[in-house]
């Protein structure tokens, strides 16, 4: 099953190879073929075309960085987390004695020992589900680097047109 952090890295990829496919030789003969038959008008609309489901997913790209960065702070919510459940763990784990040298009177000592048991018990199931939540969520510098890729696909396409609409002009 992909992950969040999958498709962010797919949806970058997809950018790169078109943002290439742009670059390359081929996208840049249909310049000169526009050109000649005279459709550059067609061609720009193309590209505007090619570009709009890019621009829609550009758009949405700073709702997902905030929720990078929130779960970046969940990232480090977690990590404090950690040594308190640690902590009860120990202490659960603690025999009688150990408790009653702490200051706890031996009759409480089962009850107390239960709940901490309790609290360790479900401050492990936090963390485990929390951290499996986090393995696969982009962080923000992903998304920054997505969009980023957007920005310059969008340059690519943008400097395309120019060149068929600046030949379209000349001719």
């Amino acid at each position: 099953m992909s992950t969040a952090q999958d498709i962010v890295q797919d949806a970058a990829s997809l950018v790169e190879e078109t943002r290439k496919l742009m670059e390359s030789k081929s996208t840049q003969a249909v310049v000169d073929i526009a050109h000649q038959l005279k459709c550059g008008t067609a061609v720009t609309a193309a590209a505007d075309l090619m570009m709009k489901p890019f621009s829609s997913i550009q758009g949405g790209l700073d709702d997902i960085r905030t929720i990078a960065q929130q779960t970046t702070a969940l990232e480090g919510l977690l990590g404090l987390l950690r040594p308190m459940v640690s902590g009860t763990a120990a202490l659960a784990a603690a025999g009688s004695k150990d408790l009653a040298r702490i200051g706890l009177p031996e009759a409480g000592v089962g009850q107390v020992k239960a709940l901490v048991e309790a609290v360790s018990d479900r401050g492990e199931l936090v963390l485990e589900t929390g951290e499996k939540f986090l393995d696969g969520y982009p962080g923000p510098e992903d998304i920054d680097r997505l969009t980023a890729s957007f920005r310059d696909l969008a340059e690519v396409i943008n400097g395309f047109k120019h060149q068929v609409e600046q030949a379209e002009v000349e001719g």
